[in-house]
C-alpha cells in the first residue's frame, strides 16, 4: 500500500512540474512580492527651495536653520501683515500662504532707521504648538549688518495648523531691539 501512495504522490508531482513548465513557456510570471490590500503609507514631504539670493551687500552674513537655505521669495498671498515702531525705526513682518506644499513663508523688513544703522534682522516662523527651534517645526533666517529685508523662512504642511511669525531688528549701537509678531494664524 505504501508503494501505491508513493507512486500517486510522484505522479501528482510530475503533473505539477509539467504545469509549471507549461505556464513558464506560455509567458506566465509570478509577482516578485505579494501584498494584501492597498498600502496606506503617508506620502513623504519633499522640501524644495530655490537658492537664496545674496544678501544686500558683500559684508552681509546669513544664518538660519533651513536645509538648503531659505526661499528666494515667498509665494502665495499675504495672510498677516504687522509692524511695530520705535523712536529710531520700524520693523514689519509679512506672512504668506501658498497652497503648493501647504506652505507658510515669512518676510521681515526694517525701515525708517538711520542709513548707517547696523544690526541683525531676523525672520522666524514656527508652529504655535511648538516651543523649540528645530527644523521643520520652526524656521529662522537672519542676516547682518546692513540687511533691510530678509525672508524666505518657510514651513510646509501648515494647512489647518496654527503658525506664528515674527520679525526682530537688533541694532549694534545699543538702541533697543524692535520686534513684531503676528500671533497665531491659520487655525481652523
Amino acid at each position: 500500500m505504501a508503494d501505491d501512495s508513493d507512486a500517486l504522490f510522484g505522479f501528482i508531482l510530475f503533473i505539477l512540474f509539467l504545469a509549471l513548465i507549461g505556464y513558464a513557456a506560455g509567458g506566465g510570471s509570478w509577482p516578485s512580492t505579494t501584498t494584501t490590500g492597498t498600502p496606506t503609507s503617508r506620502p513623504t514631504t519633499t522640501y524644495t527651495t530655490r537658492p537664496y539670493s545674496t544678501p544686500t551687500s558683500a559684508t552681509d552674513r546669513y544664518e538660519g536653520n533651513i536645509p538648503g537655505g531659505p526661499l528666494e521669495s515667498c509665494p502665495g498671498k499675504i495672510v498677516a501683515n504687522k509692524s511695530d515702531t520705535s523712536d529710531y525705526g520700524s520693523v514689519n513682518v509679512k506672512l504668506y500662504y501658498s497652497e503648493e506644499n501647504d506652505r507658510n513663508c515669512v518676510v521681515a523688513t526694517r525701515y525708517g532707521w538711520a542709513d548707517k544703522t547696523q544690526g541683525r534682522l531676523t525672520a522666524r516662523l514656527r508652529f504655535s504648538d511648538y516651543d523649540g527651534n528645530q527644523w521643520p517645526e520652526s524656521a529662522v533666517v537672519s542676516s547682518q549688518p546692513h540687511t533691510s529685508q530678509i525672508g524666505g523662512a518657510y514651513l510646509d504642511d501648515t494647512y489647518n495648523r496654527c503658525v506664528t511669525a515674527s520679525a526682530t531688528f537688533e541694532p549694534f549701537t545699543g538702541m533697543d531691539k524692535v520686534s513684531v509678531s503676528t500671533g497665531a494664524v491659520g487655525c481652523n
